[in-house]
């Protein structure tokens, strides 16, 4: 798995990402897929995530069309 992140907003508590990632699908015939969206992340005073929210979209693309 190939990952790129970008790190929108980063506070003592809260991270916000964007992020773009391309895999190869064993259980799918061996089709490579782009996965791409945002997340959010709230951390407790511990530095332990308490809340994640996810947008995760993926799209089918051949290889000849990978990025990363």
């Amino acid at each position: 798995m190939i990952t790129s992140r970008i790190i929108n907003r980063n506070t003592e508590n809260e991270r916000n990402l964007r992020f773009e990632y391309e895999n190869k699908n064993k259980n799918k015939n061996g089709k490579w897929f782009r996965s791409y969206g945002n997340e959010n992340w709230e951390f407790n005073k511990n530095g332990l995530m308490e809340k994640r929210y996810a947008s995760i979209n993926d799209l089918e693309i051949q290889e000849k069309d990978r990025r990363l």
